[in-house]
C-alpha cells in the first residue's frame, strides 16, 4: 500500500510539512502477527537499560537477535532497502536515490545537478542504531545533558507491537519539546502495527513517560466483559543520521 506512487507522494507532503508522520498497518498482518508471537517467547531474553537516571527499559539481548522473525525484522530497518524507504518518504537523503516528484522541472533540476549530486553522496555516509525493546511497568527515558544523539539532527523511527488497549493514562508514550521552554510539540502514541517517524532538530529533546501501575490492571475488572489491554508493548526504536 505505501509503494504506491500517489501515497508515496502524499507521506512525502504531509512530512516535509509536519515533519513526521505515522504509518499504520505498516506491515502485513500475518507477519505482524508472526513477529509479535515470537516476541512473547520464552526464548526471547531481555536486558535492563539503565543507568536509571537517564532510562529505564528492556532490550533484546544479542543472542535473542541472532535467528527468527525478530532478527529480521531488526535487522530489516537497518538495511539499506528501508534507507531507500525512508529517502523517498521524508526526503532526507539517507540513500542514493532518486526523490524528486516525476515532473519536467525537476527533471531538467536533476540533470544539471547530477555530478554534484553524486559527489555529495560518495563523501556521506548515514549511519542508523536502534533496539528492540520491552516497555511494562516502572519503564522511562529522562532529558538529560549528555545525551550524544542531542547534538545532530535525525530521524526517529517507532515501530509498535502489541498495543491494544494502551491507555494515555498508562504513560509509555514519547514526548518531544522544544530545549529550554518545556513546549510540547509532539507525543507518540503506542499503536500496534503503527511505524511513527519525527524528524528532529537540535533544539528538540524526547522522553518516554513513566509508565505506571495503572497498566497493570485488567479492563475486565469488576465483572466487565471487556477484552484485557497489555500491560506491556514492544517497539523497534531506531535513530537514523543523514
Amino acid at each position: 500500500m505505501y509503494l504506491q506512487p500517489d501515497i508515496v507522494d502524499d507521506i512525502r507532503d504531509s512530512f516535509e510539512e509536519n515533519s513526521e508522520i505515522e504509518l499504520k498497518d505498516f506491515l502485513l498482518e500475518e507477519k505482524y502477527e508472526a513477529l509479535l508471537e515470537e516476541l512473547k517467547k520464552e526464548e526471547m531474553k531481555w536486558q535492563t537499560v539503565g543507568p536509571a537516571n537517564k532510562r529505564w527499559y528492556e532490550k533484546a539481548t544479542e543472542d535473542s537477535l541472532s535467528t527468527g522473525l525478530v532478527q529480521e525484522c531488526f535487522r530489516l530497518f537497518k538495511s539499506e532497502p528501508i534507507f531507500k524507504l525512508l529517502t523517498t518518504f521524508t526526503g532526507l537523503k539517507l540513500s542514493n536515490v532518486d526523490i524528486g516528484k516525476n515532473d519536467e522541472k525537476n527533471d531538467e533540476q536533476n540533470d544539471e545537478n547530477t555530478e554534484e549530486t553524486s559527489a555529495e553522496d560518495q563523501a556521506r555516509q548515514s549511519s542508523c542504531h536502534g533496539n528492540v525493546c520491552r516497555w511494562s511497568h516502572g519503564c522511562y527515558t529522562l532529558i538529560h545533558d549528555n545525551d550524544p544523539e542531542a547534538s545532530d539532527m535525525a530521524l526517529d523511527a517507532w515501530f509498535f507491537v502489541d498495543c491494544h488497549g494502551w491507555e494515555e493514562a498508562f504513560g509509555g508514550h514519547t514526548s518531544y519539546l522544544a530545549r529550554e521552554e518545556d513546549e510540547e510539540l509532539l507525543t507518540i502514541y503506542p499503536c500496534s502495527n503503527s511505524l511513527a517517524l519525527v524528524y528532529r532538530d537540535t533544539d528538540t529533546v524526547k522522553f518516554v513517560k513513566h509508565i505506571n501501575n495503572r497498566c497493570k490492571t485488567s479492563d475486565n475488572d469488576a465483572g466487565s466483559s471487556s477484552e484485557k489491554h497489555s500491560d506491556r508493548y514492544y517497539n523497534i526504536m531506531c535513530t537514523y543520521f543523514e
